[in-house]
């Protein structure tokens, strides 16, 4: 009752429908791939989990002494699909934080535009040295890293300029685990065993 005694409240509203649905055509993030250089190696894991080559998400890293070793990001890939609005700002998103713990503010890693093949834009960025250990403190510990890829289109003129219009992939999550380094589990394997002497030698003097 209230849509037909009100022309212009309906409008409005249908307005409002037609952009929410337009923009549900805006683009598809279809494909996105991280290389992780891990001890000096590199791995490409799958960051969307569409194929079934080495997926990011459930991933076990590896075990790292941080105050030698390195968990880097050094390339990452991304295609787009076009739909009604194209991206002009493409990231990787990313947290690293103890498994026991959540999430917090991530951190980003921005993307350049290569090319474009029909409907299909591809951004990329090469020679990144993010290391993901870095500021985690020498103790054990099981970490969490959480990625996703964001695309934006900041200016779309299809909405008269409107709010920016973005789509984000699915958060993948993968994990590892920190030792200290081997001097400090030197001083607890003496510590520990100069206890286990200390308590034979009571115990004989008992």
């Amino acid at each position: 009752m209230l849509l037909s005694r009100s022309p212009t409240l309906f409008a409005s509203m249908m307005l409002c429908i037609t952009t929410v649905v337009s923009a549900a055509q805006k683009f598809t993030i279809t494909d996105a791939n991280v290389i992780l250089s891990q001890f000096g190696t590199p791995t490409a894991y799958d960051l969307l989990g569409t194929t079934i080559d080495n997926p990011f998400a459930g991933s076990d890293l590896d075990i790292f002494d941080v105050t030698t070793d390195t968990l880097t990001i050094t390339d990452v890939a991304a295609r787009i699909t076009k739909g009604t609005f194209v991206p002009n700002h493409v990231t990787l998103n990313y947290f690293v934080y103890e498994s026991t713990g959540s999430a917090g503010t991530y951190l980003s890693v921005p993307l350049t535009f290569d090319s474009s093949i029909d409907r299909i834009y591809s951004w990329s960025t090469t020679g990144q040295s993010v290391n993901l250990l870095d500021g985690i403190s020498a103790r054990i510990a099981t970490y969490s890293v959480d990625m996703y890829i964001q695309a934006i289109d900041s200016n779309p003129a299809d909405l008269n300029d409107g709010p920016p219009i973005t789509i984000s992939s699915l958060h993948r999550i993968a994990t590892f685990s920190v030792v200290p380094e081997p001097s400090t589990c030197a001083v607890f394997a003496g510590l520990s065993a100069l206890g286990l002497a200390c308590v034979l030698r009571r115990r004989k003097s008992i």
